[in-house]
């Protein structure tokens, strides 16, 4: 410590007592000064930043009411866009209030934020919803709305970072500007999104799962943002008790209002009641919203105004005192300084003259002070102390010099610590054994120095236990210990302490002796014996007579004797007379000249059998250098040399000029030749150890190597072509053969593999099969090609009863473009045409060129014709664009196509050519750039349904379609208990459009699945309309294709439109016709009871008009059986109709059914059905199909 002060020491010691005084003094006043200087530009830093915090709040204000403007324009315009169109006159007054906000902050922004790339950025997003209007979709309205008020709310943190408003350091008002600018914002935006998705659902009175998932999270959201808007309400409350109540009533007000409107979306908009009105949930929640910000505005905002200017003026307040009292202090200081200084400054320069007489000698040296204060008793107490010391001084010279002779002859260390643990003798021993010099070590903690950190505890206790008890179990024993050298290494000491009595105290004297070489030389003897004995190496000790003293286990296990044997035996009972004789002399001339002798010996073992060793042995000698034994390390090399020879055989065949790989059990490589690294690219350090997978190209499945490994295992080898990859990633083919080698026990030990790249074979192979099969210019297939796959084509057909097109293609203009730009640019736009027709066709598709600038397209499995009119319409559109050749000339060229089809056209190749030759020609004659079926009447055929297609995908698109509902009536009763629905097509040119029309073409593209579904789902949410309206409950029925049964899931169809409508499945009856039901009747029957499992009804429509089988048709889980309208219409008159009808009728009894007649328009028919026991009809005699407005007033006069 003292080392610490010592230039401050030094300098004082320079200086005159007067001098330090006045240098303490001036010090003081200047440290007193820099304190007051500090302080000051701190406390006005602090009134800087809390202005500054001030200007923010006020920049924030206008922001926050333009947010709130925002968020209920998007409100309204989500509400209108949803279908509330009582919302415009607030919305036209909301948008004009917001143009007055965005103005308002133009004039309070400073230019600096105004010219700020974000501030653009809000301006344009603006500027995009003014001028969009109503013309975006809801999705795009809401996203817009939302990213403006996100780009707003990052301007206030932007503001609030400037204006340090979110670095406050005061916890007072740190949470409350949290809540102002950051959390109650939040909150409230949850509040305003709600409110736009809420009043647009409402007034849709529907819901998509996405909107429930969004307003799920909204939810959520808005519960943690009040939570956290509560705690950091509370924490500013805690801190600012004068205005706890206001806060504590802010947080409960808005809260509360935030529960109403979450109530209200989980109970009405997510339980799927819509009975709120949209523009009362607007207002609710802008009521809420409002609250919300009337808080900010109103509580929290003048709060936190409130709370700087408190701030501003205690600091300025804290300020004067501060500085008034340091000012104070300062001159208090300076008169007391003075004082001081002319009171003690003459006795202490006497003390101080005497204290250096007696230091420098003059041992005599006394004080005599006149003053009667403690500066006198200081006097007096020096004269005791020099008095003292002389006696003392005197005594500690001689024991001093008598002890030191003592310690510094010992050859232990010895080392001297008092009871505090304090070393306060050191000698010459303790410098080597431990390295601190006595300089170094006196005066420091004996534990902290020598005593290793993990005993130190144990030190320390023993210490206190002996001080407290005097137990003396450790005094005066010897024991061995861990002590630790300056290097901090650690090493075994052997350690004895005593203790003595001094004036002073007990002190206690340690003698150690460092054990560090012996206890080395203990554990290098056990580790040699232990490595001698246990080493693998054969082992044996001779004495000079060359008599066995010694032998290790591996000995006796090569030689197969036992220790008792052996011992004082000579080692020439192994000899085998094989080794020469010249060997043995050489053995002996090392040993006699002392040197060590190495080499090999043919030795026999105890049962007689041969081996081969390697010997090294040596003289062991004595201190002296005399020779007392023999030691001999052998090594049995049999295996080793054998191996030997086996390598240098296999190593010549290794090289070969073939790859070579060899692994083991395992499959992991162990040894790979030159020329698998020249085949594969990989260097053998690369492969070994690694598994031959990495050469894998992904060619062969896992089926083709389960086959080759199932070979080997088998018959232990394969042999065959296999796909590898190279380590640059190009793929090549190998003649591959997998050998498995196996041990005595005929287990597999390893595998080799050996193999020949054949990429230039395959290459060449392939090269000659490309030239027979394809076009040279344009790559695509040959005249041969498209001959072969039409022979294939033809035979497929046949077999599978599928049908396939021929389109024959010649290009129009072409000759022009060859004429004016030359062959080159002819070729060149060959090679552009393949290309563009190319991406036109399914890759089961084939493009050939015949020659010249005739194509053909082989389209395969084709469902209906217009499949192959479709194809040909694309290309011909793709092929009057323009094509640039040479990236200068630009050429512009058709395509006429004829078509030919199979089987309806041709039975052979050859007349399916020509016929599509003949179309093509007949193509030409229309005028070029068209196609042409074989036959005319089959193009115009085509081309209306096409067109009708076209026309029915854009009607589902713009929502065209329309349901009309037929009813159902009790024949008892006449009352209506049910109505089937029928889908109608309305255009504006040919007016309403019965399904007959168009029912089939979408059964053919798959268009009825979305036709199917659609009609369903309006059915059931029409249907939940007229029961919350109150009307008493009827079976709607709806037809469902057959196609939906095979292409679509119905089931989870009907259970998802049930869920979304809340239409209730008993009022649900599903109609299929009877072929539909036997088409494929093991699968139908388990789909209906599917359906049925969901507690809707099912009908068989059409009855009569297919073939039933009666075995399944008892297996339907069927509730109603629909007579045809065919076997009706000729009813009482037919009389083969009355007997159908009457027969039909009787079974569907007797299976249990309820029948309905189709089709009744007069009073005969009716009576007629009535007299044979028919449960219900429909027809034109009670009412023709309605649309749901019209049929809603026969469901009016039957509830009124």
């Amino acid at each position: 410590m003292k080392n610490i002060f010592y230039p401050a020491i030094l300098l004082m010691n320079k200086l005159g007592f007067s001098k330090k005084l006045i240098l303490l003094g001036f010090i003081n006043v200047i440290a007193l000064s820099v304190v007051i200087y500090n302080v000051y530009t701190q406390e006005t830093q602090h009134i800087h930043d809390a202005q500054k915090e001030l200007d923010g709040i006020t920049l924030i204000q206008p922001i926050l009411k333009t947010i709130q403007s925002v968020q209920r324009h998007r409100g309204l315009s989500s509400g209108i866009l949803g279908g509330d169109n009582t919302l415009f006159y607030a919305l036209n007054e909301e948008a004009s209030f917001l143009a007055d906000r965005f103005i308002t902050l133009e004039k309070t922004l400073p230019i600096t934020l105004l010219s700020n790339q974000s501030w653009l950025d809000i301006l344009t997003e603006y500027k995009l919803i003014q001028s969009s209007g109503l013309s975006w979709s809801k999705v795009d309205n809401f996203s817009a709305h939302s990213h403006l008020v996100s780009q707003l709310q990052k301007l206030i943190n932007h503001i609030a970072d400037t204006s340090t408003l979110t670095l406050d350091a005061d916890i007072a008002s740190y949470y409350l500007i949290m809540t102002t600018i950051n959390d109650m914002p939040i909150a409230l935006e949850q509040l305003g999104q709600m409110r736009a998705y809420g009043a647009g659902i409402l007034a849709e009175k529907t819901i998509s799962e996405k909107q429930k998932i969004k307003m799920y999270s909204l939810i959520a959201t808005l519960i943690n943002a009040f939570d956290s808007l509560s705690i950091n309400l509370e924490k500013t409350s805690h801190y600012n008790k004068d205005i706890q109540a206001k806060l504590s009533l802010a947080t409960t007000d808005i809260k509360n209002s935030s529960r109403k409107v979450t109530r209200l979306v989980e109970s009405d908009i997510l339980g799927n009641k819509f009975v709120t009105d949209p523009h009362v949930f607007f207002k609710l929640s802008t009521e809420v919203i409002n609250t919300g910000y009337s808080q900010i505005y109103e509580t929290l905002l003048p709060t936190l105004e409130i709370l700087l200017y408190n701030r501003i003026s205690q600091i300025e307040q804290q300020l004067l005192i501060s500085i008034g009292s340091a000012l104070l202090l300062t001159l208090v200081f300076q008169y007391l300084f003075f004082g001081i200084y002319y009171a003690t400054v003459g006795n202490i320069h006497l003390i101080a003259r005497s204290a250096y007489k007696y230091t420098h000698g003059d041992l005599q040296q006394r004080v005599h002070l006149k003053t009667k204060d403690d500066i006198k008793e200081i006097g007096d107490s020096f004269n005791k102390m020099a008095d003292s010391a002389n006696h003392l001084l005197a005594i500690h010279r001689e024991d001093k010099d008598r002890l030191q002779a003592i310690v510094n002859s010992a050859l232990d260390a010895i080392i001297q610590i008092n009871t505090t643990g304090i070393i306060t003798g050191w000698n010459q021993q303790a410098e080597v054994i431990f390295g601190w010099t006595k300089s170094e070590a006196e005066g420091q903690k004996i534990h902290s120095l020598v005593i290793p950190e993990r005993h130190r505890k144990m030190h320390l206790r023993a210490i206190k236990r002996f001080l407290q008890s005097g137990e003396r179990e450790q005094i005066s024993s010897r024991m061995e210990v861990e002590a630790l050298n300056k290097s901090g290494h650690e090493f075994p000491v052997e350690l004895s302490v005593s203790s003595v009595n001094t004036a002073n105290g007990i002190e206690f004297s340690a003698f150690i002796r460092d054990l560090s070489d012996i206890k080395e030389k203990e554990i290098s003897l056990r580790k040699l014996s232990l490595a001698v004995a246990q080493s693998p190496s054969s082992i044996i000790i001779t004495d000079v007579n060359a008599k066995i003293e010694y032998a290790n286990q591996s000995f006796l296990n090569i030689t197969g004797y036992e220790i008792d044997e052996i011992m004082g035996e000579n080692p020439k009972i192994l000899s085998s007379n094989k080794t020469p004789k010249t060997t043995f002399d050489d053995l002996w001339r090392h040993l006699n000249n002392g040197k060590t002798w190495q080499g090999e010996l043919i030795n026999k073992r105890k049962d007689g059998s041969e081996y081969i060793e390697s010997a090294l042995i040596s003289p062991i000698r004595q201190a002296n250098n005399e020779v007392t034994h023999y030691l001999a390390i052998k090594e049995d090399i049999t295996e080793k040399k054998q191996a030997e020879i086996e390598l240098g055989i296999a190593a010549i065949a290794f090289e070969s000029q073939e790859g070579i790989m060899v692994t083991d059990a395992e499959n992991k490589i162990l040894r790979v030749n030159k020329s698998f690294t020249k085949i594969t690219g990989y260097s053998i350090e690369e492969v070994l150890g690694k598994q031959p997978t990495l050469l894998n190209s992904g060619r062969q499945d896992k089926s083709f190597y389960s086959a080759m490994w199932n070979k080997i295992v088998q018959t232990g080898s394969w042999q065959g072509e296999i796909w590898n990859r190279h380590k640059q990633g190009m793929i090549y083919p190998e003649w591959l053969t997998i050998t498995a080698r196996k041990d005595e026990n005929d287990k597999i030990t390893h595998y080799v593999a050996i193999f020949t790249d054949i990429t230039e074979f395959k290459a060449a192979e392939e090269k000659i099969k490309h030239l027979a099969y394809y076009d040279p210019l344009t790559q695509l297939a040959n005249r041969r090609k498209l001959l072969d796959r039409l022979d294939h084509c033809i035979l497929m057909s046949l077999r599978e009863g599928t049908s396939f097109a021929l389109l024959m293609l010649d290009l129009d203009r072409f000759k022009a473009v060859n004429d004016s730009f030359g062959h080159l640019a002819g070729d060149e736009l060959l090679q552009l045409v393949a290309k563009r027709i190319s991406k036109r066709l399914r890759n089961t598709d084939l493009l050939a060129r015949l020659g010249g600038d005739e194509f053909v397209v082989l389209l395969e499995d084709i469902n209906h014709p217009d499949d192959a009119a479709r194809i040909a319409e694309a290309i011909v559109l793709e092929l009057e664009k323009p094509f640039m050749l040479g990236n200068v000339n630009e050429a512009n060229i058709g395509v006429s196509i004829g078509i030919s089809l199979f089987p309806e056209h041709a039975n052979s190749v050859s007349s399916l050519m020509d016929h599509a030759d003949m179309a093509l020609y007949q193509a030409k004659d229309n005028g070029r750039g068209c196609y042409s079926f074989f036959s005319d009447n089959l193009t115009d055929t085509i081309r209306e349904r096409l067109k009708l297609e076209a026309d029915l995908r854009l009607a589902i698109k713009q929502q065209d379609l329309r349901v009309y509902y037929q009813p159902q009536v009790d024949i008892v009763t006449g009352k209506i208990i049910g109505a089937e629905a029928l889908v109608r097509w309305q255009t504006k040119d040919e007016g309403l459009i019965l399904p007959d029309s168009f029912i089939q073409i979408a059964e053919e593209t798959g268009l009825i699945l979305d036709i199917g579904e659609w009609v369903l789902r309006e059915t059931c949410r029409q249907g939940q309309q007229w029961v919350q309206a109150g009307f008493e409950p009827i079976v709607l029925a709806v037809n469902v294709s057959a196609h939906q049964f095979k292409r679509s899931n119905i089931h989870d169809i009907v259970q998802n439109v049930l869920a979304s409508t809340g239409f209730p499945a008993e009022q649900l009856e599903l109609e299929m016709t009877e072929s539909g039901l036997m088409e494929q009747q093991e699968a139908i029957v388990e789909v209906l009871n599917d359906l049925r499992s969901l507690g809707i009804l099912l009908a068989i429509d059409d009855f009569g008009t297919g073939y039933s089988s009666l075995a399944y048709l008892k297996r339907f889980p069927l509730d109603t059986l629909k007579i045809d309208k065919s076997f009706i219409d000729d009813i009482p008159h037919d009389k083969g109709d009355v007997e159908i009808t009457t027969t039909i009728n009787t079974l569907g009894h007797a299976l249990g059914f309820k029948v309905l007649a189709e089709g009744v328009e007069n009073q005969q028919q009716l009576d007629f059905l009535q007299s044979i026991g028919c449960d219900t009809y429909q027809g034109y005699l009670r009412s023709e199909p309605l649309p749901a407005d019209e049929f809603v007033k026969l469901l009016s006069m039957k509830k009124h």
